[in-house]
């Protein structure tokens, strides 16, 4: 054999040893649509062994193989193109081959989006001048050990291993947003971009080319070169439309486009950008009620409430206000300021005389106005009364869960029984056996209802 012939086949030995060992899958077929090469990496994608494909048309192959039929397509060159098989996203490229000016066959790269999408994502985040799109709260900044919330943590955590739509619901200022990017933090997609955009803040047709994005001249003012929308910029990630009830009947419609095929059209644009994007939003509305009014479609409705998630307003969990108060206090003031200050647990108590109808924003606001005025007295604590009872003077009427009454919010029958258990809980002053009582049910029967809820409440006497 020639020096010549020796290293060409040491070249092709080298070409087929990296292509067995690259991660992508890589299919070869020739001018006549014969497969020539099937790596292991496509094996492993496909469910299919190279003796059952080599030698063998593609065109024929596909017949039998939904996979191989969707990577060989109509034969033409494709780009980054995201396939959605089920439960297998994949990113395909089709290049074709030619030697000259003849076509000599086509070279198929693909990979599972998974992979395929921590790499555009970090790759987006590098070429993007909004590369701080991260989440940055985890669960462990949600504060409270009310059974309602620790209930909706759990929850939130069992959601965070799917990849379904996330309707978050729960009036103004309970942490919507908290809970979704604790949610992000711990899903698959931690290390894509998150994106939150307030759908109630912009008019429609601003809300449009921020969503979608938009191409150069399709509108006046338009940005020169044309502009990436959020959709784009989540790719690989999550995106949290925030008040999505505010959303137009119009935008409704590209929305539910997008979640259905799983590409965006930019304004002004001709062309579909593929994107894998997790969808969360949050409503402080009754959608349902939006449904039937016909002010929302049920279509986009039923996309965005795969998987549902209530947060519970302040007032129906106020033993968690005390440690929302040291937490603010200590991130505005420092740590030592509470001690500094004789700031007691009996002082916090206070706290529940009031029933925070804005709830969490409202608590902190509170605490941020204490910080800048300061303290007046440590011993009477002159201040820190003044501005509580200032709120109660002027407090928003709601219905307080005082004496033999409490407030439920209407939702689903568990919902509603572990709202009645959690607020009886902390109304009475014994323990299981007086909870029953009141309630009117055995001891056994509590117990199964706090274990089919899991509710944990502390044990006040000998009983449950």
């Amino acid at each position: 054999m020639s020096v010549a012939g020796s290293r060409e086949n040491l070249v092709l030995k080298f070409l087929e040893t990296a292509v067995e060992n690259i991660s992508d899958g890589v299919i070869a077929v020739d001018d006549r649509g014969v497969v020539t090469v099937f790596n292991t990496s496509a094996e492993k994608i496909t469910g299919l062994r190279c003796s059952q494909v080599r030698g063998l048309n593609i065109a024929e192959l596909s017949g039998s193989s939904a996979l191989l039929k969707a990577l060989y397509g109509d034969g033409g060159a494709v780009r980054g193109q995201v396939l959605n098989l089920g439960d297998r996203p994949v990113g395909v490229t089709r290049i074709p081959v030619k030697v000259g000016k003849k076509e000599s066959g086509m070279l198929i790269i693909f990979q599972a989006a998974g992979k395929m999408r921590r790499t555009d994502a970090k790759k987006a985040r590098q070429e993007s001048p909004s590369h701080g799109l991260v989440a940055k709260f985890r669960f462990s900044d949600i504060i409270g050990k009310s059974a309602m919330i620790e209930e909706a943590v759990r929850e939130c955590r069992k959601y965070a291993r799917s990849e379904a739509a996330v309707l978050i619901t729960g009036e103004s200022g309970t942490g919507k947003e908290l809970f979704a990017q604790s949610l992000h933090n711990e899903s698959s997609r931690r290390d894509g971009p998150f994106v939150a955009v307030n759908c109630a803040a912009l008019p429609e047709n601003l809300l449009e080319s921020e969503l979608f994005g938009y191409e150069e001249g399709a509108f006046t003012g338009a940005r020169r070169g044309g502009k990436q929308g959020l959709f784009t910029l989540a790719h690989g990630g999550t995106i949290f439309l925030d008040e999505i009830g505010d959303l137009s009947l119009g935008l409704q419609a590209r929305l539910l486009r997008v979640l259905q095929e799983k590409e965006v059209m930019p304004v002004g644009g001709q062309r579909l950008i593929p994107v894998d994007v997790r969808v969360l939003s949050a409503t402080n509305r009754n959608i349902s009620s939006l449904v039937d009014e016909g002010k929302f479609r049920a279509d986009l409705y039923y996309r965005l409430n795969v998987l549902n998630l209530h947060i519970p307003p302040l007032r129906t969990r106020l033993e968690d206000v005390p440690a929302l108060f040291r937490y603010f206090f200590e991130r505005l003031a420092g740590p030592g300021r509470l001690e500094a200050l004789n700031i007691t647990e009996s002082l916090l108590e206070n706290l529940k005389k009031y029933m925070w109808p804005g709830n969490i924003r409202e608590l902190e606001g509170f605490v941020e106005r204490y910080v800048a005025l300061g303290e007046e007295n440590t011993r009477t604590h002159a201040t820190f009364h003044g501005l509580l009872n200032k709120l109660i003077g002027y407090e928003v009427p709601v219905k307080k869960p005082n004496g033999d009454h409490i407030v439920i919010e209407l939702g689903n029958m568990m919902d509603m029984e572990r709202q009645i258990l959690a607020q009886v809980s902390g109304m009475i002053t014994g323990g299981k056996g007086e909870m029953a009582r009141v309630l009117g049910v055995s001891r056994t029967t509590l117990w199964k209802k706090l274990k089919e809820l899991d509710i944990h409440i502390p044990n006040k006497d000998q009983i449950g």
